[in-house]
């Protein structure tokens, strides 16, 4: 479901900003984090005509705290 994705992804964010926490490094595809977070935004740019196109390379990897990096991607 998009919206407890999206509220699960504001409070995983906001727990960041409240505590000290560490960056966790991990290797993220990134392809597949495009994807999912279209998929959250992507039928609110369907009901304004707005094609959303995924075009990142499917072995993109990046060393990346992947909440972090979700946070960005959302914003």
């Amino acid at each position: 479901d998009v919206s407890m994705n999206m509220l699960h992804n504001l409070l995983v964010w906001s727990k960041a900003q409240l505590t000290e926490t560490s960056i966790d490094l991990q290797p993220v595809n990134l392809q597949q984090l495009a994807q999912e977070n279209m998929e959250l935004t992507i039928s609110q740019a369907e009901q304004k005509g707005i094609a959303v196109i995924n075009e990142v390379d499917a072995s993109a990897v990046a060393l990346a705290d992947k909440e972090r990096l979700n946070f960005v991607l959302r914003n």
